[in-house]
């Protein structure tokens, strides 16, 4: 793998952690490596995390507020396809990310409704 070689697989995911960090490197190709140990040290094993030192894409956060703002904090209802294209262009956030960020299961479960075909802010 080269600095200009396409990132695959599980290079794709992003994960949230927390913990401590017991050693850093820079690697050949510019990557930033990370290991991450429990930060209160009551739970075994390394976690080591790579950075790319390269912008391969634009991450953006979706926040609460922008999610209801497409939805204009209440007021419309809209098609999932819809809401993801509008959250896309609003964040400039990953197609995928704004149709996890719309589930009715995920993080903005308890403000998103739907009626079947239509989704809602409450």
């Amino acid at each position: 793998m080269t600095q200009q070689s396409k990132r695959t697989g599980i290079e794709n995911e992003w994960f949230a952690l927390t913990g401590r960090v017991v050693a850093l490197k820079v690697e050949a190709d510019g990557d930033l490596h990370l290991a991450l140990q429990d930060a209160t040290g009551d739970k075994a094993g390394i976690v080591v995390c790579e950075i790319p030192a390269k912008q391969h894409q634009h991450y953006a956060v979706i926040t609460e507020e922008n999610v209801a703002e497409v939805f204009g904090h209440g007021e419309y209802e809209l098609p999932r396809a819809l809401a993801a294209k509008l959250l896309e262009e609003l964040t400039g956030g990953h197609r995928t990310s704004c149709y996890r960020a719309l589930r009715l299961n995920g993080r903005f479960a308890r403000h998103l409704r739907t009626d079947g075909r239509m989704l809602f802010w409450r």
